[in-house]
């Protein structure tokens, strides 16, 4: 279910199969909006070539958009050839006649829209998808919490890393680069995003034992007595 996963991309994937399945259309896609750029973009789609999907975006205003987030309600048309709202060249490119969308409001704001073609959207479909549309709303808000606390968890990690190193200043960098590194290989080695976010973390905090070690020692280079070793070591 919806609200049985906190990772965004899950949670798009399950709103567009659900409103694909429920509403037979043949095309869909689950636009977000960028809140510093003020357009929507696609997040999740079904049926729409990558190309369409990478180069096509929608300022916050225009067009069919823009009504949706003036209004806050669903917009349906029957047909778009005819309808105010697009141009003939858009309805060509996109062969689209018929047009659902379904704003996903958070906090009283239209922060994305569940965008669905080509098929013929009844009243029963429509009030059924909007309060589907009430609990996505819930669901990508709670996932865009849980990644900010992720992230700040994340920055106070790296704020340790760094008190690390200020103990050894010849090795100043090294854990992000030994994280970069290894990133890279494992998206050479095709690991999943849970894997690559635990390999995150260990090869920052790979020279964690390092907080324990005293200065005098770490930047010693004449070699360390027995003592000295055994501090190291444990």
């Amino acid at each position: 279910t919806i609200s049985s996963t906190l990772k965004l991309d899950d949670i798009l994937k399950i709103i567009l199969d659900f409103s694909i399945k429920t509403s037979g259309a043949n095309k869909g896609s689950v636009m977000l909006l960028d809140e510093k750029k003020n357009i929507f973009s696609a997040k999740a789609a079904y049926n729409i070539s990558e190309k369409v999907i990478r180069e096509t975006t929608f300022a916050i205003d225009e067009n069919t958009f823009g009504w949706v987030v003036k209004n806050k309600k669903p917009l349906y048309i029957k047909d778009l050839g005819q309808d105010k709202h697009f141009s003939k060249e858009e309805t060509v490119d996109y062969k689209i006649k018929q047009l659902l969308m379904v704003p996903i409001i958070i906090e009283n704001e239209v922060k994305g829209v569940i965008s669905l073609e080509n098929a013929s959207f009844t009243t029963d479909i429509i009030n059924l998808l909007v309060s589907f549309s009430e609990q996505v709303a819930v669901a990508i808000n709670n996932a865009r919490l849980y990644q900010k606390i992720q992230d700040s968890y994340f920055e106070i990690v790296k704020a340790l890393t760094q008190a690390i190193e200020a103990k050894d200043p010849y090795t100043h960098g090294h854990s992000e680069r030994v994280m970069k590194y290894s990133l890279a290989i494992a998206s050479r080695l095709g690991l999943s995003k849970e894997e690559k976010d635990s390999l995150r973390y260990a090869a920052i905090l790979h020279d964690i034992g390092k907080i324990g070690v005293r200065g005098i020692i770490l930047n010693n280079s004449n070699g360390l007595t027995t003592e000295e070793y055994d501090e190291v070591k444990r």
